[in-house]
């Protein structure tokens, strides 16, 4: 829940399932929890993504 709210902090908002979906992307170690590097990878992929959304308009 901690990283769904970090997230919507951001101003992201994914379904539940998009949600599952990028957290077990992003859980490269597969322990259930999203550390520092996973989640800056996380955080550095959606800027990308919100970058080209921007271009595009």
């Amino acid at each position: 829940m901690k990283l769904l709210n970090a997230l919507k902090a951001l101003g992201v908002e994914y379904s539940n399932d998009e949600f599952r979906s990028i957290f077990h992307d992003v859980d490269d170690d597969e322990n259930g929890v999203i550390d520092i590097d996973e989640f800056l990878r996380l955080v550095e992929s959606i800027d990308d993504v919100s970058d080209l959304e921007s271009s595009q308009e």
